[in-house]
């Protein structure tokens, strides 16, 4: 999957990438903003073609991908017409699931860790080893104590979706 990966990082294509084989009608679109041997991040774009973060997939869990179908052409011309745009993150070296829950917490952005049958979000507060500790914010914006995350266990992180971005103007609502 990786050669794959890298041609269509090569060619800035937008693509769809399915990493659940336990409910194949879900995938994530964008742009490969950067990837590595284990892991691939997407520059995400929602189904309006607009701005939704960035989501780390592990590569392993990646069984398709599609690319210059109607879907993809659909997205990223909506991304173009509405002036969308993400930053183009490049990062040291290849630990881009440590840089990018930096550039969360530089950034103050809320972070979604997703596991098999829950997930967590919030804004990063520490990161050591491979433990994250986040501030957590519930479904209603309110602050919602801590959690410290094993980053290695999650299947997915996402950052600064369209779903936690409203959960960030609940949060700074409130105080």
């Amino acid at each position: 999957m990786i050669n794959v990966i890298k041609k269509y990082f090569n060619e800035n294509a937008v693509v769809s990438i399915y990493s659940d084989s336990d409910d194949t009608a879900v995938f994530e679109v964008g742009y490969i903003n950067t990837y590595n041997d284990y892991e691939v991040l997407l520059s995400s774009i929602n189904k309006r073609g607009e701005y939704d973060g960035y989501i780390l997939l592990r590569i392993e869990d990646i069984f398709h991908i599609e690319a210059n179908g109607e879907y993809e052409e659909k997205v990223e011309k909506l991304y173009s017409i509405k002036n969308q745009k993400h930053e183009k993150l490049e990062f040291a070296n290849d630990e881009i699931a440590y840089q990018v829950l930096d550039f969360a917490k530089e950034n103050n952005l809320i972070v979604r860790f997703e596991f098999e049958d829950e997930c967590r979000c919030g804004l990063v507060d520490e990161i050591d080893n491979n433990i994250c500790t986040i501030n957590s914010i519930n479904d209603y914006g309110k602050s919602d104590g801590t959690a410290a995350i094993d980053i290695d266990k999650a299947e997915t992180i996402a950052v600064d979706s369209d779903i936690d971005q409203d959960l960030k103007l609940l949060f700074e609502s409130r105080n």
